[in-house]
């Protein structure tokens, strides 16, 4: 199976980056940072008064790179089975090894992109950007890969055909981007806000990451690893016993 999947991820980096794949790496790195200096152009005059744990930069990329990939991810499994109608041809080919190679793919680059946007800003503004707690770290980005996988192929089941849903979902993660405090910290909002907010298990997992990559970043009482758990689990669980219902409909379709 991996050699498969393997095979999928090379034809996914030529058909998303095209015959100039050097320019298409650019324009992955380049959204994140310009959402990124807009932001910091937007709040730089405010910022010291409520942030003061860990420069704002960090908490941004911290924030937005991997949510990007969570979302990323999403988006490039929905569209999976259509773009690869004509591997299905191939018996040793199936849909879910489309899916598997477009999120370990995306889960791969945005992880190098996260990288390279924390290495380079910690040696400009001279900041130590070894994460406080690595293997935690790490783990919790591969669980956001492991979530955006198991909601990505719920909805690419669910939704195979039907692209006005998707456009609706696309409006979905635009509304969970700004409910996973990406652009500001938690802790400022509300409490009532912020209960309503850790409905969001998205929000939850980002909050976590940063928490063990930043050593005196402040959590709040509602962020909990459990509640974050149970949502992956279901949604493991109902989008792979929906998948193997309708693999068969899905590989000729």
């Amino acid at each position: 199976m991996w050699h498969i999947i393997n095979a999928l991820i090379l034809r996914e980096l030529k058909t998303r980056f095209g015959k100039n794949p050097t320019l298409g790496y650019i324009q992955v790195i380049f959204e994140p940072m310009m959402h990124i200096i807009v932001i910091l152009t937007i709040i730089s005059l405010i910022k010291d008064k409520f942030l003061q744990q860990i420069p704002f930069i960090l908490f941004l990329i911290s924030g937005m790179v991997p949510f990007f990939m969570f979302r990323s991810i999403i988006n490039f499994m929905m569209n999976g089975i259509e773009a690869n109608k004509s591997l299905f041809t191939y018996k040793p080919v199936r849909p879910i090894h489309v899916f598997l190679a477009r999120a370990l793919l995306e889960g791969i680059l945005y992880f190098v992109i996260f990288c390279i946007l924390m290495i380079t800003t910690g040696f400009f503004i001279n900041y130590n950007i070894i994460p406080f707690n690595i293997v935690y770290s790490l783990l919790v980005f591969i669980w956001l890969v492991i979530i955006a996988f198991a909601l990505g192929l719920l909805l690419a089941v669910v939704f195979y055909g039907r692209d006005v849903i998707k456009n609706i979902i696309g409006y979905a993660l635009t509304m969970m981007y700004f409910g996973s405090a990406i652009m500001f910290p938690l802790w400022i909002v509300p409490n009532q806000m912020i209960d309503i907010l850790a409905y969001n298990p998205i929000l939850h997992i980002i909050e976590l990451f940063k928490e063990n990559y930043f050593e005196t970043y402040p959590i709040v009482t509602q962020i909990n690893i459990e509640y974050p758990l149970i949502c992956t689990l279901v949604l493991l669980f109902f989008s792979l016993g929906l998948y193997y219902k309708k693999r068969v409909e899905l590989g000729t379709a």
